[in-house]
């Protein structure tokens, strides 16, 4: 990510700049106790069955008034992690999420900077947001499970460096 190194890191925006975002409004409606869900709703096991429904269930939630679904971005199963996280891609199901759904504010708990191309990301999240009528919340994050890091080429105790630097380079495509 050497083409990174020279985009300076800008500030972030003010929550009054979320302030029109349909996403942003439906997970923090003012004086509002909010409700969302994290997927998935049932652990992976090696059986596939274990997670059919779960877009009928979300499709359900949204029409209940749910605030939110969160997806985690786990790009590789770590049986010494200690849970399963998520089995499918998350921008992918997010997006397939969209399509079954009409108001829940769509996130990810959270997109893994470090071990992602910020073109993809930017790519992605605004497709997302944009096909959905700009339900995306993104969170982000450094990634906390060292095994993934090797199967990527990329040193664990670069992630910080790393994060910084996509966040930067992220902002800047998505300006």
């Amino acid at each position: 990510m050497n083409t990174m190194a020279s985009i300076s890191t800008p500030a972030g925006a003010s929550s009054p700049a979320f302030g029109a975002h349909p996403g942003y409004r439906r997970m923090f409606a003012p004086d509002q106790l909010t409700l969302g869900i994290f997927l998935p709703l049932r652990f992976y096991q090696g059986d596939m069955q274990a997670l059919a429904g779960q877009a009928d269930l979300v499709a359900d939630i949204d029409r209940h008034g749910f605030a939110a679904v969160w997806v985690r971005d786990v790009p590789l199963f770590d049986p010494a992690f200690g849970d399963a996280g998520q089995v499918f891609d998350a921008f992918t199901y997010l997006a397939f999420l969209a399509a079954r759904t009409q108001r829940v504010a769509l996130a990810t708990g959270s997109a893994i900077f470090s071990l992602r191309h910020p073109i993809d990301l930017a790519k992605a999240s605004a497709t997302i947001d944009q096909l959905s009528g700009g339900r995306l919340v993104l969170g982000v994050a450094s990634g906390d499970r060292p095994a993934e890091f090797p199967a990527y080429g990329i040193e664990h105790a670069e992630r910080g460096a790393r994060f910084a630097q996509s966040v930067a380079y992220f902002r800047a495509l998505l300006r």
